[in-house]
């Protein structure tokens, strides 16, 4: 029944959460010590902000970084190591939150697709930006949803101050940012609600505000690491991407390509529905 069946997604949930957990564990007992970037991370935070040229990532991780060592926790390569497997940890949290945020129900499906992936680990528990970055833009997604859902003053606030954080996190999240504001007008233009778009922007444009005093430090970038730098290529780009979704088998992009078309497919269907579920819709035109 219904019942049984609800109780048995908490409990799968729960297990795979305690799974996660122990392969954080493993991750931190096995990896050894830091790498190159991962030492780059250590030094800009104990040393000067103009070197933030040096780097790909805003303040807001180094700033982190930087308060974990002040508190005499940055002593060995472990201790360092242990910050990256909270801020990795960080990002399982978040898919609870959202999860319970926007259905009321556990988060079974991203974290065995996506929280249990050893890639997704991997880079969310190096002492990079990655992790809590993921975590944000996750947040920030979940807040655009409650906001579209409650379009009240406390809600937006939440909404605005997660965009900037996820941009203060990675450069790269204020694209994403600006998908989450896409799906959230989708919704309030279906639902006539045309003063919302307005706000939803106003929270985007918060974000985009909040990264204008990088500006020397991107535009700085190209000359600070041109050795290391080459073009976009996209034959790269989507290899990258095929090693991650088909981790741990190749059966599994197909998996997240069907998820991603049953989204899809649901917001057309949802299109014709005066009184369907919205959130097929803000999935979709985020994704």
């Amino acid at each position: 029944n219904t019942a049984s069946r609800h109780d048995s997604e908490w409990w799968l949930a729960v297990l795979a959460t305690i799974a996660v957990l122990a392969m954080h564990l493993y991750f931190l007992n096995h990896i050894g010590g830091l790498w190159r970037d991962e030492v780059n991370s250590v030094n800009l935070a104990q040393g000067e902000w103009h070197n933030l040229t040096h780097d790909s990532f805003p303040i807001l991780f180094p700033l982190l970084l930087r308060g974990w060592c002040a508190l005499g926790w940055g002593g060995s390569d472990l201790a360092m190591r242990s910050f990256g497997v909270l801020l990795g940890l960080g990002l399982t949290a978040v898919l609870w939150l959202a999860a319970w945020w926007t259905r009321r129900a556990p988060p079974l499906w991203s974290l065995v697709l996506l929280a249990l992936n050893a890639w997704v680990i991997y880079y969310a528990a190096s002492l990079r930006a990655y992790g809590l970055g993921s975590a944000m833009i996750a947040l920030s997604a979940a807040a655009g949803w409650h906001f579209v859902q409650n379009p009240a003053r406390k809600s937006w606030l939440i909404f605005a101050a997660t965009a900037v954080l996820s941009v203060q996190m990675l450069y790269q999240n204020s694209v994403l940012v600006a998908a989450v504001c896409a799906g959230g007008c989708a919704v309030a233009l279906r639902r006539k609600q045309f003063k919302l778009p307005a706000a939803i922007f106003l929270a985007g444009l918060a974000a985009a505000v909040s990264l204008l005093p990088y500006w020397h430090n991107v535009a700085g970038m190209p000359q600070g690491a041109s050795p290391l730098r080459m073009d976009f290529d996209h034959v790269i780009a989507l290899n990258n991407l095929n090693t991650l979704l088909a981790f741990p088998l190749r059966q599994y992009s197909w998996v997240w390509t069907g998820l991603a078309g049953l989204v899809l497919l649901r917001a057309a269907c949802g299109l014709f529905n005066s009184r369907g579920d919205d959130r097929p819709l803000f999935a979709a035109v985020t994704m």
